[in-house]
């Protein structure tokens, strides 16, 4: 189940801030749409404007998460397991598990994520891997 929070815009209190989670691996702070801050934690996949407001939180159940953006859009992985997820700032494209471990899959997606524009949900529906 995906569980999200959607809290619009505003002015946050600043960087540092407090994150979702209790761990957030390196490499799992990155940007979105080139200027909103993705943080990736061990419980969530966090969104924040430039002063640290957060706009958007969704939870998962990825306890090593590895969070790769291009763009608009992210793909979000278990890095120990089959689990993926596909997000824009404001929804959960998809989620879906691998039928094996595979990281070369992971990043055909993060390929397929460069060379797609617009990227339509149909495409990550059609992908056979997935």
């Amino acid at each position: 189940m995906v569980q999200n929070t959607l809290l619009g815009m505003g002015v946050g209190s600043g960087y540092p801030t407090p994150i979702s989670g209790s761990e957030v691996q390196e490499g799992n702070f990155q940007l979105l749409d080139y200027q909103d801050a993705v943080v990736v934690s061990d419980t969530s996949f966090t969104l924040y404007n430039d002063s640290a407001k957060e706009l958007a939180q969704r939870q998962h159940s990825f306890s090593s998460p590895v969070l790769r953006t291009d763009g608009s859009l992210a793909v979000v992985y278990h890095q120990e397991g089959t689990g993926i997820r596909i997000e824009s700032a404001s929804e959960t494209l998809t989620s879906r598990n691998l039928e094996q471990k595979n990281h070369f899959s992971v990043r055909f997606l993060v390929g397929r994520l460069r060379r797609s524009d617009p990227v339509e949900k149909t495409i990550w529906e059609s992908l056979p891997f997935i």
